[in-house]
C-alpha cells in the first residue's frame, strides 16, 4: 500500500491564500486545485450572497440571467476552434467525462474510446472506465464501460519505452498508431481523452510536439479529441486552459474544479455540429443542480477575477519563479528526481536513488507532514504516491512563493534525516 500522510486539522475557515483550523493555526494552501481566486474571494462571496437572497439554490428550468452570463463569458475565453461551439452545463468533472463520452459516441456512431495509462477523470462509471491512474481506483468497480484502450502517456522522465527526449522520436505517439493498427481499428474509435496536463498521475506535461502531433492523428483518422480541461483549465498552467499552449483546438472540452471557486461546477463545449447531437436524445450531465444560479454568479464573478486582476499572467510568471527555486533546490537534495510543471500546476517527483528512480513515497508522506507542521498544506499525487503537488490559488506572490520554499527546504531535510 501507499503511504498516506498524515491527517489534515479540522478547517474552519479561509481567507485568500490561507485556512485556519479550529486551534487558531494559519495554513498557506496549495493544496485544492479547486480555489482559484483565492478562499472568501469578496467578489465571489459578495455574488452568492446576493442571488441566495434573491432565488436560493435550485434550479429554475429555462434560463436564467446568470445561466446565460455564465454561457457568455466561457465561450468568449475558450480555444480559438471553439468559439463558434455551444455550452452545456454539469456538475462535476465526472459527470462532464461521462456526459463527453455520450456526446463522443454518439455524434460519431462509433463505440471505441482511447486513454491515457496515469489518466484521471473522476468517479462516475464512465469516467472509472476511462481512468488508469491507480489500479485501487478501479477495484469492485468491473466490469467497466467495454471498448476503452489505454496507452502511455508522454511521461519523459519514466519513459515506458525506456527512451530519452528528444531521441525517442515520441515513441508514444508511434505507439498509438500501432495500437490503431492491431486492436482498435480508428474507424471504431469515436475519441481520444486527453489531459493538457496529467494531474493525478504526478502533474506531467507533455513535450512540446507530442499535443500537436496528437492532434493531427486524430484528425487523419477522424476521430475527436476530448480536452479534460478540469485540472488545467481557468488560468492554471498560465494560459486560461491547458491545451493553448500548444496551439491545437480540441472538438471537445470539459471544465470543472476552479470553475466556480470551489463550488460544485461543470461544463462542456463542443463544436456546434456535435453538441447539437445531444438535443436528438437526453445525455446524462447532471441531474437537478445543473446550472444552479449560486454556482452560476460564483462562476461568473471567478472568470471575472481571474481575467480583470490578471491572474493567468500571474500564474505564469509567479509559476515559472516556483518551478526554478523548486529545481534549484534538487542540488541540495537528492530525494528530488525531477521539477515539472507548467504556471502554477507543479509537480516535484521525489525518488530513494536517482539513476533508479525507486519512488520516495514514505519520503513524499514525511515532507508533506512537515510542511503542514510548519504551516503549509501541499498535495501528494503519483502513481506510488512519490509527487509533492504544488497548486495554491492563482493570486500566489513571490513573497508567499519564497516562505513556502523555506518550509520545503526545512521538510526535506527533516525526510532525509528520517529516511
Amino acid at each position: 500500500m501507499n503511504p498516506k500522510p498524515q491527517n489534515r486539522p479540522m478547517f474552519t475557515e479561509g481567507d485568500g491564500l490561507y485556512l485556519t483550523d479550529i486551534d487558531g493555526n494559519r495554513y498557506m494552501n496549495f493544496s485544492y486545485l479547486s480555489v482559484s481566486v483565492g478562499h472568501r474571494n469578496p467578489r465571489v462571496v459578495e455574488a452568492v450572497r446576493e442571488q441566495l437572497e434573491k432565488t436560493g439554490i435550485s434550479r429554475v428550468r429555462g434560463p436564467s440571467r446568470p445561466r446565460v452570463e455564465v454561457m457568455e463569458k466561457v465561450m468568449k475565453i475558450v480555444p480559438r476552434g471553439l468559439a463558434n461551439g455551444k455550452f452545456e452545463f454539469c456538475n462535476t468533472g465526472s459527470d462532464a467525462a461521462g456526459f463527453s463520452m455520450e456526446l463522443a459516441r454518439s455524434y460519431t456512431g462509433k463505440q471505441g474510446l482511447v486513454s491515457f495509462l496515469g489518466g484521471h477523470y473522476g468517479y462516475s462509471i464512465g469516467a472509472l472506465s476511462l481512468i488508469a491512474d491507480r489500479s485501487e481506483n478501479r477495484r469492485f468497480s468491473q466490469p467497466l464501460i467495454p471498448g476503452v484502450v489505454h496507452v502511455p502517456y508522454p511521461y519523459c522522465y519514466r519513459c515506458s519505452f525506456s527512451q530519452t527526449y528528444p531521441d525517442c522520436g515520441l515513441a508514444c505517439i508511434e505507439y498509438i498508431q500501432y495500437v490503431f493498427d492491431t486492436v482498435a481499428h480508428p474507424d471504431e474509435v469515436a475519441a481520444i481523452f486527453f489531459e493538457p496536463v496529467q494531474q493525478v498521475a504526478g502533474i506531467i506535461p507533455p513535450p512540446n510536439e507530442y499535443t500537436p502531433r496528437l492532434s493531427r492523428l486524430c484528425k487523419d483518422n477522424g476521430i475527436l479529441l476530448v480536452a479534460d480541461e478540469v485540472a488545467s483549465g481557468f488560468g492554471r498552467t498560465g494560459k486560461m486552459f491547458g491545451i493553448e499552449h500548444w496551439g491545437v483546438d480540441p472538438d471537445i472540452m470539459f471544465l470543472g474544479k476552479a470553475f466556480a471557486n470551489g463550488i460544485s461546477m461543470a461544463g462542456i463545449v463542443a463544436r456546434k455540429e456535435i453538441m447539437e447531437k445531444e438535443s436528438e436524445f437526453p445525455m446524462v450531465r447532471g441531474g437537478t443542480f445543473i446550472g444552479n444560479p449560486l454556482a452560476c454568479v460564483a462562476a461568473n464573478a471567478t472568470i471575472d477575477e481571474i481575467i480583470e486582476r490578471g491572474l493567468t499572467e500571474n500564474a505564469a510568471s509567479t509559476g515559472q519563479y516556483l518551478k526554478t527555486r523548486l529545481a534549484e533546490l534538487a542540488e541540495d537534495f537528492p530525494l528530488i528526481g525531477d521539477v515539472r510543471g507548467m504556471g502554477l500546476m507543479i509537480g516535484v517527483e521525489l525518488v530513494k536513488d536517482q539513476e533508479t528512480k525507486i519512488p520516495a513515497a514514505e519520503e513524499a508522506a514525511i515532507v508533506v507532514g512537515e510542511s503542514l507542521k510548519r504551516g503549509l498544506m501541499i498535495g501528494v499525487v503519483g502513481t506510488y504516491s512519490q509527487v509533492l503537488r504544488f497548486t495554491p490559488p492563482l493570486i500566489l506572490s513571490r513573497k508567499e512563493a519564497d516562505i513556502s520554499l523555506g518550509i520545503i527546504r526545512d521538510s526535506l531535510r527533516e525526510a532525509e534525516k528520517q529516511s
